[in-house]
């Protein structure tokens, strides 16, 4: 028996051959790779704003935001991963009215978990 095959490929992929190895990339942006883009450029966000407050690198802190809907159920829906990556206890959510505004319309507020306590 013969086989043909025929590769047809969408607008958003592209694809290498190599003798009998086919490899195709898809390049789709769905809304989960969207999200995990948005969550990872707001865990940067906070990273350089502990740095800015030089906070100790095993320091533990709490979060406040105000930011967009969006962006909070992306937190959310992310949160443990989001709450490991930037040493977080707890996030919550608010309004800021003194702090400053961040890429993605946020503002932040990081208290350390540490200063709570004493």
């Amino acid at each position: 028996e013969e086989f043909f095959i025929k590769k047809e490929l969408r607008d958003y992929t592209s694809s290498i051959t190599d003798g009998n190895l086919v490899i195709t990339f898809d390049f789709e942006m769905t809304e989960d790779l969207e999200e995990e883009g948005i969550l990872r450029e707001v865990i940067s966000l906070v990273q350089k704003e502990r740095k800015e407050k030089k906070f100790r690198l095993d320091e533990r802190i709490v979060i406040l935001f105000d930011c967009p809907e969006y962006i909070e159920n992306i937190i959310l829906k992310f949160s443990h991963h989001f709450l490991s990556q930037v040493l977080a206890v707890d996030v919550n959510f608010g309004i800021l009215d003194d702090e400053k505004k961040f890429d993605l319309e946020i503002k932040m507020q990081l208290t350390s978990v540490e200063n709570e306590i004493e």
